[in-house]
């Protein structure tokens, strides 16, 4: 039987009941189409109900794939058809596959800055998480801070270990997914958003921003960073812990966080274990059969 299916390199939400796929506005988006057959490959007629079929690849004798145009929020639905004599509506070849292009979830909220606190990326950039992931309740950094405890080791790095179990702990606030990855498998989830990302600042150090959006045209993704702007010189000693904290001199200096377009090599670098962390909403999990 033909069926549609969702190419690898296509992220999005599943709803299985529905069969509807959630994608986000402004990412690359690829839908397939498998025939049973070569006779069936040729009968069958593929239509989008909106204008957004941008270009159709052949990936096989049986299959191609659609390039979907998601600069505009939209929802249309793809079917498959072969024409039946003495009828004008044709026979459905495949279930109907219904596409939402969902608007930007982080359109008018703010950057969340780790304040006064040099080793807290990770609880800014939580709260940050939680503001823009739909269906999540906000949840303040001061608050945050006090959910967590030991998410940092004696070299300055996060204890990814502590971090992953306490967010699983937490899983009705966050309900999210945490992987521990190589950086070359980073590029290949970009579409999960939103999505922390742990890796080596080029300072040295272990820190943690807020990806949300990619522009494969430019290379360039959306990142929040708590880290912002940069404290004065030589205002930072290391705690008894190995927590890293301001020495008393940097006077009123606040981090605000804010909003930066960069390489995706800027989150490359792994940290000492080799790899990186993400997360990311624990939707994208379920996938096209």
């Amino acid at each position: 039987m033909a069926r549609f299916y969702q190419p690898i390199e296509t992220q999005g939400i599943y709803d299985r009941g529905a069969n509807r796929l959630t994608v986000n506005q402004y990412d690359t988006v690829r839908i397939g189409f498998r025939a049973a057959s070569p006779d069936e490959y040729q009968a069958v007629t593929v239509d989008t109900s909106e204008n957004v079929d941008k270009a159709r690849y052949q990936v096989d004798a049986l299959a191609y794939e659609i390039d979907i145009d998601t600069s505009q929020p939209v929802t249309f639905k793809i079917t498959a058809t072969q024409d039946v004599i003495m009828s004008a509506t044709g026979k459905e070849m495949a279930r109907p596959l219904e596409i939402v292009v969902r608007r930007q979830s982080y359109i008018g909220k703010p950057a969340v800055g780790q304040q006064r606190d040099p080793a807290a990326c990770w609880a800014a950039s939580l709260s940050y998480w939680l503001s823009v992931a739909d269906g999540r309740d906000q949840r303040r950094f001061e608050d945050i801070l006090g959910d967590f405890n030991g998410v940092w080791d004696r070299t300055g790095f996060l204890n990814v270990r502590a971090l992953r179990n306490q967010i699983h702990g937490q899983h009705s606030r966050y309900r999210m997914v945490t992987e521990q990855i190589s950086p070359a498998k980073l590029d290949s989830l970009f579409g999960r958003w939103p999505m922390i990302v742990g890796f080596k600042h080029p300072g040295g150090f272990g820190h943690m921003n807020v990806l949300t959006a990619y522009d494969s045209s430019a290379s360039l993704v959306r990142a929040m960073d708590p880290w912002f702007p940069e404290p004065p010189p030589n205002s930072f000693m290391r705690a008894d812990d190995g927590q890293v904290i301001f020495n008393g001199t940097e006077g009123d200096f606040t981090f605000t966080g804010y909003i930066a377009y960069r390489n995706p090599g800027y989150y490359h670098s792994p940290m000492k274990s080799g790899a990186i962390v993400v997360g990311y909403p624990e939707e994208y999990v379920t996938r096209m059969p």
